[in-house]
């Protein structure tokens, strides 16, 4: 029978290191600053003798766990499984694991996450929410730290990191406007979202700026996936004045736009321009690639595991919400309308 090794400790690490236990410890805990060098060591000498941290007895004598949660909408849509691998990322950077969670757009379902998640002792989590009130409010009666993310509640004293979605719809429009579109089609899903709320104020600004009526028949609300989608791209195609560009607001309905668009014997962008938000790496391989707003992931990926770590470890809230800014990418599916 095979003998079980003994447990590596601490104490052996901080000898083979050639530093104290104290230093050992600060660079588990991030509780310290330690310099590079004497890191390094650290983490050289805990690989090489395999040494893993006793998590629950850490848990028990700093009262934190190590663990965030994250809760999204719908890990089925391109922009969040690009996310969570940011924020799983900048979060082992500071010595934390996540746990994910899938909302399903439920309110309900969010509610009962947090819950789970709180029950766990997890020390905070990160969460796109569902509506304006729910999770925000959960988390402000039990004190419960959260960081919100793109996805952001409307009102109230919270801490998150958004995009400037109004902004980028803004400069969608604009490049559209420029190229001499007028009839411009915007395809929007929950426009109760804060994302979406501002995104359409973008777009109604713009257009006001440059002079050009917003058509009610061109402006489509509560479009709830791709089928929807290809749907309402098809019957825009049969109206008299069919319109020569449409911005969708996520990559899911991009693609039931192009089929729809397809369905109806119309080429991107010789007789419709496409712009959406989002960049999945596959709407670089579409014929001809597509335009987006990319969301900087990565960044607000780092941004929101700062914000919660210093409020868990340092219990310093910063409410307010960061605002960062979307990139135009510039790909073959724009172009002038037809006759210009």
């Amino acid at each position: 029978m095979r003998e079980r090794r003994a447990k590596v400790t601490i104490s052996e690490v901080a000898r083979l290191a050639e530093v104290s236990v104290a230093t050992v410890s600060a660079v588990m805990n991030g509780t310290v600053k330690v310099s590079p060098v004497r890191t390094e060591q650290v983490r050289r000498a805990m690989s090489a003798l395999n040494y893993r941290p006793d998590e629950r007895g850490r848990s028990l004598r700093t009262g934190r766990s190590r663990l965030i949660g994250v809760v999204v909408p719908d890990v089925t849509n391109p922009f969040y499984p690009a996310i969570l691998r940011d924020i799983e990322h900048a979060a082992r950077q500071r010595g934390y694991s996540v746990l994910l969670c899938d909302s399903a757009n439920d309110p309900e379902q969010e509610r009962r996450h947090l819950e789970a998640l709180y029950g766990r002792r997890v020390d905070g989590a990160l969460v796109a929410c569902t509506d304006s009130r729910t999770s925000y409010e959960w988390a402000e009666d039990r004190g419960f730290p959260v960081v919100f993310f793109e996805r952001i509640p409307l009102s109230g004293r919270f801490s998150a990191v958004s995009t400037d979605h109004a902004a980028a719809a803004a400069e969608a429009t604009r490049h559209f406007l420029a190229l001499g579109h007028r009839r411009i089609a915007f395809l929007v899903t929950n426009e109760t979202l804060s994302s979406n709320a501002a995104r359409l104020a973008g777009f109604r600004a713009e257009m006001e700026a440059w002079g050009v009526a917003v058509h009610s028949e061109l402006l489509r609300t509560g479009v709830e996936d791709a089928s929807a989608a290809s749907a309402i791209a098809l019957e825009l195609s049969s109206i008299e004045q069919r319109p020569t560009a449409i911005l969708a607001t996520n990559s899911v309905l991009l693609l039931g736009v192009l089929s729809g668009a397809r369905k109806a014997g119309l080429r991107c962008p010789r007789d419709v321009s496409l712009i959406c938000f989002d960049n999945p790496i596959w709407t670089d391989h579409f014929d001809p690639p597509c335009t987006t707003m990319a969301q900087p992931t990565e960044a607000i990926a780092k941004e929101a595991v700062r914000l919660l770590v210093e409020w868990v470890s340092e219990d310093r809230r910063k409410t307010g919400v960061v605002r960062l800014k979307d990139r135009l990418v510039l790909r073959g599916s724009t172009a002038p309308p037809p006759g210009r």
